[in-house]
């Protein structure tokens, strides 16, 4: 079985995911609006440098 060690950030995503569900239809907007700027910065190619950055640190130690 693969694994993979899932950021901080991913987690995050994926607990927004789950309460938007269970908010819908009152909290759904507040949620979509920050669910789409965790998905920004995931997606931001400064940001997946830094992780790479930060992990390769971690694995050299």
């Amino acid at each position: 079985m693969i694994t993979k060690d899932i950021s901080d950030k991913e987690w995050e995503l994926i607990a927004l995911l789950r309460n938007y569900r269970r908010a819908y239809p009152n909290g759904a907007r507040m949620l979509e609006a920050e669910i789409q700027d965790v998905l920004d910065e995931l997606m931001d190619i400064q940001y997946r440098e830094s992780e790479e950055t930060e992990e390769n640190n971690t694995e050299s130690e």
